[in-house]
């Protein structure tokens, strides 16, 4: 190596002499200086999750802003412990029902990871890991785990060689030497964050994070992730990209790699090994092998409880009660009560969504005053934390308002119902899908291929899967004013040609309207649709699902039964005139009395059932194809329908083989003409 040193041309001696001249002066802190003596992130960015965990995400997200200001910088920008605080800023946010606000966080987080592809080379990684001797302060008492394998024993900080690692190329290519010299870096949670941020990020945009340019470019980099041949950090390195490939939606090749980065070298669990299980178990949840996605929800609590990584444990819980629920098993889901009291005193938002899922459980099983005393314990816990301007206490007070329903008092619970419905729209992540996808359509930030498939997603009327996994959020999704959007829908089925599909659009324009001015958005008529209506008057599709439910309420389904005969006595009875025949006038106010209690008791069952995880399918008015309107048409009938939007009035005229569809100008412009006409 000396002897190349000399033999290095003129030019690149005085480079080098120049540079090494220019090393002789101060330096600021940042990674062209010299080696900090403090690691990243830094400790302030560890000080904040005591805030965090307690629920005070405003205060937490001052603090990680506070530590990203203390975090390192070059002249090409933030460095990679940024990733961190970035991610942490937008899970403040996430959990506040700020959606834009948090993928914002997170977008800023992932564009370092594209931006700083190729770091994991530069850090000096173990050769090999050994089972962690670590006492665990808290073990889970919800369960045992049937993988039951040990915690890899990972430093909590490791080096990072910065500056030129290559002397001689640098001298022979030319320009500024960079000093070498070592960084102090927690690369563990620098990936852990990464993984989070790219799974909150899909979360939060739902069918319109495949259709994302970040979402490619992010895939693409991790898949890039240097790693040392035959080494543990593959394990990491699948699963950031099991996770890159579920939100491009490659499903088959996510499980794939997910399924592989459970553990290091098949004996121990890492800080992704939680992360990953839930990422199987919501691919096993969109596939409906749900016994499967039980399975992963409740593994992952384990290893995330090991490292205290609480949101994984509240998330793995949350949703094995829901498939709890799902399953028509009867009682709390076993885990909620033994975890609720695990997470007393250590993670309060975890404690408060276990509260909360337990008094869900409570008020169907029917146990109204513990499903009240548990919602009031939540809300002492939330005290007066920013939860309580978030999604967890508009939960809260929806739980407390199906109480009221159950208890009887329909007017005072309708009332706060209304307030409660309002308040989750500002925090639902449908509607948040639905407006970005609308934003992303109108500024043509999209092919029109893109953008019909995206308004097919977030206009799809709710589903089964829908209602069973969040009531709430499809009462408000019902209840918001979609008609603006719709029209954007019709518009652009028109200019692909799409006639049958902007025939239905403009069938829910039109329905949509009608139903605004119902209770609940029309949940309540479709849910007395689905248990009054003649069997003939019903889809096919339907009746299992009537089937399903009278099944599960026995009560319900004799009162209709019951209900329906004595509306057939009420039909055999002869007409009354006067007072004729008292008899016959006896026996009808009987039954009208009768019927008049049994529909009292099947509104307020109506109202119950609104409020849970029972689906309850669009079925009146009923929608008809272009192909099925036609088909009801008689051959000398003309149907012309008009739709007044925003831009245009258009006409739409069907006859029993033919139809058009064209815009007849402004609306304005047009009721000019026709008063012009007129005249």
């Amino acid at each position: 190596m000396y002897h190349r040193l000399l033999a290095i041309s003129p030019r690149t001696a005085l480079v080098a002499a120049l540079t090494l001249i220019s090393f002789s002066g101060p330096c600021p802190r940042t990674l062209d200086a010299q080696m900090p003596r403090r690691s990243y992130p830094n400790s302030a960015y560890y000080d904040a999750f005591i805030f965090y965990y307690k629920g005070e995400y405003l205060n937490a997200s001052h603090l990680f802003r506070r530590a990203a200001r203390g975090g390192v910088a070059t002249s090409r920008g933030r460095w990679i412990d940024s990733i961190c605080y970035y991610t942490m800023i937008g899970e403040c946010f996430y959990h506040m029902g700020r959606f834009g606000d948090a993928l914002e966080q997170y977008n800023a987080a992932l564009q370092l990871v594209v931006a700083h592809e190729g770091w994991t080379a530069r850090i000096r990684w173990p050769e090999k890991l050994e089972p962690s001797q670590r006492t665990i302060p808290r073990p889970p008492t919800w369960g045992r785990s049937a993988r039951n394998r040990p915690l890899a024993r990972i430093p909590r900080v490791m080096q990072m060689v910065q500056g030129d690692t290559d002397t001689l190329t640098s001298l022979q290519t030319g320009g500024l030497l960079q000093n070498r010299y070592y960084m102090t870096v927690d690369a563990t949670e620098v990936l852990r964050c990464t993984a989070l941020a790219m799974r909150r990020r899909h979360q939060i945009l739902g069918p319109l994070c495949r259709h994302d340019r970040l979402t490619d470019r992010l895939a693409d980099s991790v898949a890039r992730m240097q790693v040392p041949p035959n080494h543990w950090l593959a394990t990491w390195r699948r699963a950031l990209v099991g996770v890159a490939l579920s939100a491009q939606g490659k499903t088959k090749e996510a499980v794939r790699e997910l399924s592989q980065s459970l553990s290091i070298g098949n004996t121990l669990d890492h800080p992704m090994t939680s992360l990953a299980m839930l990422e199987l178990g919501d691919i096993a949840f969109r596939e409906d092998r749900l016994g499967e996605a039980a399975t992963w929800f409740y593994e992952a609590t384990f290893p995330a409880a090991k490292l205290s990584l609480y949101d994984d444990v509240g998330e793995g819980l949350h949703a094995g009660a829901v498939l709890h629920t799902m399953a028509g098993k009867n009682g709390l889901y076993a885990p909620l009560a033994p975890a609720a009291r695990w997470s007393h005193r250590e993670a309060e938002p975890l404690e408060v969504l276990l509260l909360a899922d337990a008094a869900d459980q409570s008020l169907i099983g029917g146990d109204v005053p513990g499903a009240e005393q548990l919602i009031d314990q939540a809300r002492r816990v939330i005290g007066r934390s920013d939860m309580k301007q978030g999604p967890s206490a508009v939960r809260l007070d929806f739980l407390a308002t199906h109480a009221l329903i159950r208890r009887g008092k329909a007017a005072v619970a309708r009332q706060a119902l209304a307030k409660v419905i309002v308040r989750q729209q500002a925090v639902s992540p449908w509607l948040f899908q639905l407006a970005t996808a609308d934003r992303l359509v109108t500024r043509r930030a999209v092919s029109s291929r893109i953008a019909a498939a995206l308004y097919r997603g977030v206009l799809r009327e709710p589903s089964v899967r829908d209602w069973q996994i969040d009531p709430l959020d499809a009462l408000a999704y019902l209840a918001f004013p979609k008609e603006a959007v719709l029209e954007h829908w019709f518009e652009l089925s028109l200019s692909r040609k799409e006639h049958d599909q902007a025939v239905m659009v403009l069938q829910r324009i039109r329905r949509g309207r009608w139903e605004r001015q119902l209770p609940l958005g029309g949940r309540l008529l479709n849910l007395r649709w689905l248990i009054t209506a003649p069997p003939e008057r019903l889809p096919d599709a339907i009746e299992p699902m009537r089937r399903d439910l009278f099944l599960a309420q026995p009560s319900l389904a004799a009162s209709v039964k019951l209900s329906n005969e004595l509306i057939e006595r009420l039909r055999r009875v002869e007409p009354v005139a006067g007072d004729a025949q008292p008899a016959a006038l006896a026996e009808r106010n009987q039954i009208l009395q009768r019927l008049g209690v049994l529909v009292e008791q099947q509104e307020q069952a109506l109202w119950d059932l609104a409020l849970r995880r029972v689906p309850s399918p669009q079925i009146f008015p009923p929608m008809a194809t272009l192909e099925q309107l036609q088909e009801a048409i008689d051959p000398d009938e003309v149907v012309v329908t008009f739709l007044q939007t925003r831009k245009s009035t258009y006409i739409v005229v069907l006859r029993k083989e033919t139809y058009t569809v064209e815009s007849i100008g402004a609306s304005r412009a047009w009721h000019t003409a026709v008063a012009q006409w007129l005249r």
